[in-house]
Parts: structure tokens; C-alpha cells; sequence
């Protein structure tokens, strides 16, 4: 009996060594799942190009490996890149809200302007961007205000945003 084991150590031992073991675990967990990517037959699916906002001609005068000049050029190859734009920078606006008492009634009026918000110093987009951190997305408050934070830098909001 004692000769069966050291027979199924050794072996496992070599398993090891060679990386047989490893393999047939991967084996294992991959099996039933098939090769991954399209199957043979299968239509390939493509993003759609989108159309580009911006054109950029890049010419090239030089050869980059020995500087050689290169003439007109032989073809030119298209890419493509999408890119989220840099966040433009935040914008602060001061109303100063005219006050007038009236002299018929007695009662203090003060002028509106549809940029300046009733309450709170956040206006429309802010207001829009946190709700939909929160009713979208599902984030708590805390971590709204630490997003608005990171992404434009809107110091201190978890305190200040009127968010339902």
C-alpha cells in the first residue's frame, strides 16, 4: 500500500513540474464553454463610424528611419478616434437682483432672471447632472457629491445640493 502512494506523489510531483496539472484545471473550468469569439458562419458585427467633427491632415516631408525626403505621398490611411472633451470649466455667474419696495402697496419685490435659481446657488445643469448621478445611477449622496468633485471640481456639494 505504502508503494501505491509514493507511486501517486511521484506522479503528482511530475504534474506539477511539467505544468500538466495547471492545464487540465483550465480545462476543467473552460469546459462546456466552447472557443471564445464569433463562430465560424456568424455575421461579424461593427460598430458604426460615426462621422467626424474634425478633419486633420497629417503630412509626412521626412523618412522617420533615415530622414530621407519622401515626396508626394503614396496613400493615406483613415483613423478614427473618438474622445470624451476636456470638461469645459466651471462657470459662476453673480445676480444682482434688483429690490424695489412699491409705493402703492408697500411690498418688497425683487426681479427674477431664469439662470438664477429661487433657492440654493446650483443652477439647471448642476441640478440635472447630480439627479441623475442619483436616480440614474443610483448613487447615494455622498458619493454624487464626490463624482461632481472629481469630474468638475465642485468643492463641497454633498452639503449644499437640494437632491430629493
Amino acid at each position: 500500500m505504502g508503494e501505491g502512494r509514493r507511486e501517486t506523489e511521484e506522479k503528482g510531483a511530475e504534474k506539477k513540474e511539467s505544468g500538466e496539472e495547471d492545464a487540465e484545471r483550465e480545462d476543467e473550468e473552460n469546459e462546456g464553454k466552447g472557443k471564445p469569439g464569433r463562430k465560424p458562419g456568424h455575421e461579424p458585427a461593427w460598430r458604426e463610424q460615426p462621422e467626424p467633427d474634425e478633419t486633420i491632415e497629417v503630412p509626412l516631408d521626412n523618412c522617420v528611419h533615415c530622414g530621407g525626403e519622401l515626396g508626394d505621398p503614396s496613400g493615406k490611411k483613415t483613423s478614427l478616434v473618438t474622445d470624451i472633451p476636456d470638461p469645459e470649466p466651471l462657470k459662476t455667474t453673480e445676480f444682482k437682483l434688483h429690490c424695489s419696495e412699491c409705493p402703492h402697496c408697500g411690498e418688497e419685490n425683487v426681479a427674477t432672471h431664469p439662470d438664477c435659481s429661487d433657492e440654493g446657488e446650483y443652477g439647471p445643469n448642476t441640478l440635472v447632472q447630480a439627479t441623475l448621478f442619483k436616480h440614474e445611477e443610483r448613487l447615494p449622496n455622498r458619493k454624487t457629491a464626490d463624482l461632481l468633485e472629481t469630474l468638475r471640481e465642485l468643492h463641497r456639494a454633498q452639503d449644499r445640493l437640494p437632491l430629493p
